[in-house]
């Protein structure tokens, strides 16, 4: 009893978290809103100068994070990002894959480390070269998933990460520029109700396309279950879910579509 009680206010919280992180966001335009230094709280080593938001960076605060409701995650970019050397060239100019908002995303929190992890190769807060321990050098070292140290006050967000053994961390600030909604990938390609929500034992999955895959996930984006071509009319035995949060991903002739719910 006291087990279920603690997993259920685990789950209060990082859904509480949840919440705060939904929405569209956008590195805030002001000196220093991003940088780097030896040790987290120091960023002297590198911040961005004020002239290059108006400037050289124009096209880099302009780009938008979102975080959806049903947990996708987006890049948005639109036709011009800043790209810098290790991508091709310096400047403002084309996104480059997979660092292009391509790859279909997915976010989750942990209230008990104060995290966010993002889940989908290229798809990052910040800048694209910073994952956990490293910068990379070739758009072919994108990473699986970046978990960032996450904190929020209001409209504001700070995401910040270390990139070396000893220490040396980046760190982020953005504001939210819009109130989350479902993906628009999702919108655009029809409507996905699960149900019921919370659920028990058995969940409904109600789509106007054929399932192909479908794959559920825990908050830390890893997959706890997966099947392909699924009978979604019988339902799905969750009973073996802990008490929690999941996430629903279905994969079908138009694409894939994301949904949230609660196992209790």
């Amino acid at each position: 009893m006291m087990k279920k009680l603690l997993l259920s206010l685990f789950t209060m919280s990082t859904l509480g978290l949840m919440a705060q992180v939904e929405g569209t966001w956008m590195l805030t335009p002001k000196a220093g809103s991003f940088g780097v230094g030896p040790s987290k709280g120091d960023y002297s080593w590198w911040s961005v100068p004020e002239a290059e938001i108006t400037g050289a960076r124009a096209c880099q605060f302009d780009d938008e994070f979102v975080f959806n409701a049903d947990g996708s995650f987006q890049n948005v970019m639109g036709e011009e990002t800043y790209v810098e050397g290790w991508q091709g060239s310096d400047g403002c100019g084309t996104p480059v894959a997979p660092h292009d908002g391509s790859t279909d995303g997915m976010w989750s929190v942990d209230a008990a480390t104060g995290t966010l992890k993002i889940v989908g190769k290229g798809n990052y807060v910040g800048i694209p070269k910073v994952i956990n321990g490293a910068e990379i050098k070739a758009p072919a070292e994108a990473a699986d998933s970046i978990t960032y140290m996450v904190s929020i006050m209001e409209d504001t967000m700070i995401v910040e990460i270390q990139i070396s053994a000893e220490g040396a961390h980046w760190k982020f600030e953005l504001n939210r520029v819009a109130e989350p909604t479902m993906s628009n990938k999702a919108i655009n390609k029809g409507s996905l109700n699960v149900y019921p929500n919370p659920v028990n034992n058995t969940l409904f999955v109600n789509t106007n396309t054929a399932v192909n895959k479908l794959t559920i996930r825990d908050l830390s984006g890893k997959a706890v279950y997966n099947q392909v071509n699924p009978n979604t009319e019988k339902g799905l035995d969750v009973s073996f879910l802990n008490t929690g949060a999941y996430f629903i991903s279905i994969e079908t002739a138009n694409g894939i579509e994301n949904a949230k719910f609660i196992k209790q």
